[in-house]
């Protein structure tokens, strides 16, 4: 980002993200990355995507559905060093509780709660100190590199509920579509860029590129690394349609 001018809004900016960024080291049933989130900073990796469950002992993890990773402290650790190893480099940290999810007739539920995960933030990453304050910037639509970097924040922490201590419900879309997103590789790349034409906003644009396997869906109940596999030979589409339409990039 160092090569970015200062005038440059925060939201213009094309960010690779990880999903699921927690799920290395899980079952290949739930397993969306296959490295640690330090390394992910070394791959190019700038917005992460860590889902949390925590256990009846406090102890919390990072989750994706019924799988758990590695345990969240450390995890953190780890990426608190790559954050501080990369000064010119800034961050979106989207860290929240599992989502329910129904499963036949009952629905589980996850705990991520604020009195576990706030000490965990304060000793590894600090938002007192490095993450972005809505009381300092309360538009992201205004917010410029110039300003991060004057302001010496690192990241902001983005989560809807405002669950922890620093993190807000900043302006975002996720466009997911559950038929799409689990459908054959080449119709996924063919239609995926059609959310640019159905959904905006001034904010954050958090756009999946990583299918979703699913039991109801084309491609089945299969594992993300396979469809990983199979997409990379259309990703390349994704990219050039992106690329080739001035409003989608």
């Amino acid at each position: 980002m160092r090569h970015i001018v200062d005038d440059a809004p925060v939201t213009r900016l094309v960010m690779p993200g990880s999903h699921n960024a927690g799920s290395y080291g899980m079952p290949r049933l739930f397993r969306c990355q296959n490295d640690t989130l330090d390394k992910q900073v070394e791959y190019g990796v700038r917005h992460f995507c860590i889902r949390l469950s925590s256990r009846k002992n406090g102890r919390v993890e990072m989750a994706h559905h019924i799988a758990r990773g590695e345990e969240f402290e450390p995890a953190m650790e780890k990426l608190a060093r790559a954050i501080d190893a990369h000064p010119t480099e800034f961050f979106i940290l989207d860290i929240r509780k599992y989502y329910p999810s129904p499963i036949g007739i009952t629905t589980l539920h996850f705990r991520g709660p604020a009195r576990l995960v706030d000490p965990i933030l304060a000793r590894t990453i600090d938002p007192e100190k490095n993450a972005l304050r809505r009381e300092d910037f309360p538009s992201l639509s205004r917010l410029t590199l110039g300003d991060l970097r004057r302001s010496g924040k690192r990241y902001l922490l983005l989560n809807y509920e405002s669950t922890y201590r620093y993190s807000y419900d900043w302006e975002q879309i996720f466009p997911f579509d559950r038929e799409l997103h689990g459908n054959r590789p080449e119709i996924f790349a063919r239609d995926c860029v059609k959310f640019f034409d159905t959904c905006h906003t001034g904010g954050i644009y958090w756009f999946q590129t990583q299918q979703t396997p699913d039991v109801f869906t084309k491609m089945g109940l299969t594992s993300p690394d396979k469809l990983d596999r199979l997409q990379a030979h259309y990703f390349k589409g994704i990219i050039d349609a992106i690329r080739d339409n001035p409003r989608y990039l």
